[in-house]
């Protein structure tokens, strides 16, 4: 037992309830908050779990808001007070579970972002790990306040079961639909465009042939630099070359200031990005940020070593 929660065990028995309640409404806000902020910020907090490159893309979609509802959901178990014991057991477990990953982002070198606030706050693991041991440190005393000045009965357990088990599967419904995975809304197909006109439009760019991709198949992003879903683009394909072993020669990335703003413009009618698949100089396919297929990538692109390809 900690040694606050000891103090005020033996000294204010009375004041248990009060720093009990405290200490929920901050856990369950800071779960909320760390929710939201992840929702709000989903496509970047998506591609740091893809960038660990344990698990594919499409199921990156999945996880990113399997964690999120949880999160969510016992931030508001916590801010409502059902089921307090198991609430807090289990937000300790999701805290050090969170806390693991971070000692293995740190030993892997990483210092960017964690995605643990989203785009909100800017936290290197090392600092994460440090709230994190904060949280758990506040989780743990509310644990042994919560044995201490437990007042629920078990006809109101068995109801608290039910609206918190409501509250999940609401949470996670609700997500799903608002922030729908891109694998399921977006089909590679679904983007149309004239592919003869496209194709006429990059053989007349007399820059644009200086790359190299009149024979076999490549992959041609068109980014501009302050786009941030180029940026995202950028990042999405460069963690499918690394895991697929993707020969980086067939894959081009072109910026207006390497071909021109005109002909950059031409080509792309102002959407980007835009990312070309071509064979022998001819395209075949158009991809944009989210409807990137990570399979379909790495059947088409030239590999270094074919029998590294996983998925």
């Amino acid at each position: 037992m900690s040694v606050a929660a000891t103090t005020i065990q033996n000294k204010h028995p009375r004041l248990i309830p009060i720093v009990l309640i405290v200490l929920r409404l901050l856990l369950g806000a800071v779960f909320v908050f760390s929710a939201v902020a992840k929702v709000v910020g989903i496509d970047h907090f998506e591609l740091y779990i893809y960038s660990y490159g344990a698990i594919s893309l499409n199921l990156t979609y999945i996880v990113a808001r399997v964690v999120i509802s949880i999160e969510f959901t016992l931030g508001i178990l916590l801010l409502t007070g059902w089921l307090p014991q198991v609430t807090l057991l289990v937000s300790l477990g999701l805290t050090l579970f969170f806390s693991i990953f971070l000692c293995i982002a740190i030993l892997l070198g990483r210092t960017d972002s964690c995605q643990c606030f989203g785009q909100v706050a800017n936290m290197p693991p090392a600092q994460s790990l440090v709230k994190n041991g904060v949280l758990a440190v506040a989780i743990v005393a509310a644990i042994h306040l919560t044995k201490k000045g437990q007042t629920s009965t078990k006809r109101n357990g068995r109801r608290h079961v039910w609206w918190s088990a409501t509250v999940a599967v609401a949470t996670t419904i609700c997500l799903f639909t608002v922030s729908v995975p891109d694998n399921w809304l977006y089909k590679a197909s679904n983007q149309q465009r004239d592919y003869t006109a496209l194709q006429v439009a990059m053989q007349q760019c007399e820059s644009l042939q200086q790359v190299d991709y009149a024979q076999g198949n490549h992959l041609i992003a068109f980014l501009t630099p302050g786009c941030n879903f180029c940026k995202m683009t950028k990042e999405k394909l460069t963690y499918i070359e690394q895991r697929q072993h993707l020969d980086s020669r067939n894959i081009h990335l072109i910026y207006p200031q390497d071909i021109g703003v005109a002909d950059f413009m031409n080509i792309t009618h102002g959407q980007r990005p835009l990312v070309v698949l071509t064979t022998d100089g001819c395209v075949v396919g158009t991809y944009h940020y989210r409807n990137l297929r990570e399979k379909e990538l790495a059947h088409f692109l030239p590999h270094i070593d074919s029998s590294k390809t996983r998925w």
